[in-house]
């Protein structure tokens, strides 16, 4: 009986002490478990501490870095200058009126596309502007509303517009002549080759009456804010041999000169006959042979007849 009872209990034995190795083990696997998530844990807060600790650089040293990331030349410097202080391309200069670091590369260095569009594409990543409509800060506004790219129509970097209009996505638009209020810079720089390739760009600006210059034609604002005569008349074929060639205000619009805009309701006309700067004697020939070359004969005659106030020959 006693050797049976024995044998009975042989298979017990070996069973609780399999289950209790392989308790052991799994104890062990999860001590192991428990330790690795520990070490995690440990890392991941020591990260966030060493990343709550860096303090942001001081405005005396964005302006360090502003300044040599706007006059540098080199893209792998520029590249290393954002990496160390990222802040820069958000901050605005308070005493440069609020200009970001694309205004100043734009004013500096124009014709720098590559800088320029890497700033551009930094700026995505950052969502410089607060949004990504404002295409990485180049046309985030500053305090006197300039955008970066009236910075470059002010220099006349019709170059560089066109390359940043063949990037992929575009980031330049027609849409931005009149957003950016393009023509803007163009009346206090004169530049006539960039008036003709932003109306190249968005033709529609010459026929549209719009909101940002009070309900006026584009025509009308440029006789009334444009101070060189110079530039006016340079500027005045073009305007009126586009809006001839878009018929604004049909037939006896005359490009444009004889239709009534803003508040006042005056003619673009009536505001060159009232010019302090121009007579007749010097506009008349500039208008009456663009008029003669885009209409006929009819028309010019009749647009006269309902403005005899406007005797343009």
């Amino acid at each position: 009986m006693e050797e049976n009872n024995i044998v009975n209990e042989k298979p017990s034995s070996v069973l609780s002490v399999f289950f209790s190795f392989f308790w052991i083990i799994c104890k062990f696997q999860c001590y192991f478990l428990l330790l690795l998530v520990s070490v995690f844990l440990i890392e991941r807060l020591m990260l966030d501490t060493k990343e709550r600790k860096r303090e942001k650089p001081s405005d005396e040293v964005l302006l360090k870095a502003h300044n040599k990331l706007c006059s540098s030349t080199d893209i792998e410097e520029a590249k290393n200058i954002i990496a160390e202080y990222p802040e820069v391309l958000p901050h605005k200069m308070s005493e440069w009126g609020g200009s970001n670091t694309l205004h100043t590369v734009c004013s500096r260095q124009p014709n720098n596309f590559h800088l320029i569009k890497l700033l551009v594409d930094e700026g995505l990543k950052q969502n410089v502007g607060g949004a990504p409509k404002v295409k990485g800060g180049l046309i985030a506004r500053d305090y006197f509303d300039r955008t970066p790219l009236n910075v470059l129509v002010e220099n006349n970097a019709i170059a560089t517009l066109r390359k940043l209009m063949q990037c992929d996505p575009p980031l330049v638009v027609p849409y931005d002549v009149l957003d950016s209020r393009l023509f803007n810079s163009v009346h206090s720089t004169y530049h006539v080759d960039m008036f003709r390739f932003l109306v190249n760009l968005n033709p529609e600006t010459l026929s549209n009456k719009h909101r940002f210059l009070k309900n006026r034609l584009l025509l009308d604002y440029m006789i009334e804010r444009t101070s060189s005569v110079g530039f006016l008349l340079r500027i005045l074929p073009i305007m009126i041999e586009e809006g001839i060639r878009q018929n604004v205000g049909g037939e006896y619009g005359g490009g444009g000169l004889f239709v009534r805009t803003g508040a006042s309701r005056n003619y673009p006309a009536d505001l060159l006959v009232r010019s302090k700067f121009l007579t007749w004697k010097i506009i008349g020939p500039v208008i009456g042979g663009v008029i003669n070359n885009g209409t006929s004969s009819p028309i010019l005659h009749g647009a006269i007849k309902t403005h005899m106030s406007c005797s343009i020959l």
